[in-house]
């Protein structure tokens, strides 16, 4: 099946897990470069699709179809659809229950994201930012804070390191932004989205590994926006690229200060912030 025939049968599953309308644009113009990433969605709509339409069968009674799909929906497409796009957190990036000192925990947390990125970098002689300040976060941060702000220490640290391995040897700028939450009904928690952007620069089969690591089940990052710019001629030449992007996890509450979203205000942003230019040449 090619790349046409993929996107017209599966278009919507595509485009409610976000990251495949970019993925898919880019397939279109690297297209040797991803095909694996292709194959991996298709499989991954067909399944859900399935198990979707297993479950609206099971469902009797005299709700109608139309209420029996939206409860399938609610409990069963949702946490299977963060199954394969979620965020799974690492343990070190996590504050223990009851943990007496959370501004002591953060500040061992930011230092092992450092030395975990600075190893990286060196190994590979990568030029991307190293500390706290070139990640965009904070070296100190108040005990009601430090929860959020290791979520976005997480997502750095992993974002960059992803980077490096797909074999990005130049990461020019990576800016965290805030926090926000959604408690969509039935979901059993709070979504909670940790954004950022960031730039970098790479050819065509590095772009395609780059995506396939952020696309990877429990490090999945759902794109905003991209805008790509081709750097030089000929089909090894290389390319800018400039994401936005965020990283979707459950949490269990929501910090007093935090910010919450209504889920179709966020929908309506998220469709307003996306942009995507491809092909564009130096």
């Amino acid at each position: 099946m090619d790349l046409e025939a993929i996107w017209q049968t599966h278009k919507p599953f595509i485009v409610k897990v976000g990251a495949g309308a970019l993925v898919f644009a880019i397939l279109a113009y690297y297209q040797s470069s991803v095909t694996a990433g292709a194959q991996l969605l298709e499989r991954q709509s067909v399944s859900l699709e399935g198990d979707l339409v297993a479950k609206l069968d099971d469902l009797e009674g005299a709700e109608g179809l139309e209420q029996g799909r939206n409860t399938a929906l609610t409990k069963d497409l949702r946490p299977a659809v963060l199954g394969v796009v979620g965020w799974t957190a690492d343990p070190a990036f996590v504050l223990p229950a009851g943990d007496r000192s959370p501004r002591l925990f953060y500040t061992a947390a930011v230092t092992k994201a450092e030395d975990r990125v600075s190893d990286a970098a060196s190994t590979w002689n990568a030029e991307v930012p190293r500390d706290a300040a070139g990640l965009g976060l904070p070296a100190e941060v108040d005990d009601s804070l430090v929860a959020e702000a290791l979520a976005r220490l997480d997502v750095s640290e992993r974002v960059v390191r992803t980077l490096i391995d797909a074999g990005v040897r130049r990461v020019s700028a990576f800016s965290p932004q805030p926090v926000t939450y959604q408690s969509p009904a039935g979901l059993g928690g709070h979504l909670r989205a940790v954004p950022f952007e960031v730039t970098f620069a790479g050819g065509p089969e590095v772009l395609g590994k780059a995506l396939k690591g952020l696309t990877e089940p429990g490090s999945f990052v759902e794109v905003l926006g991209c805008q790509i710019e081709r750097v030089g001629e000929g089909p090894q030449a290389g390319v800018e690229v400039q994401l936005s992007a965020q990283a979707l996890s459950l949490v269990d509450s929501i910090p007093e200060q935090a910010t919450q979203q209504s889920t179709s205000a966020s929908s309506r942003r998220g469709r307003r912030r996306g942009r995507r230019v491809f092909g564009k040449d130096r």
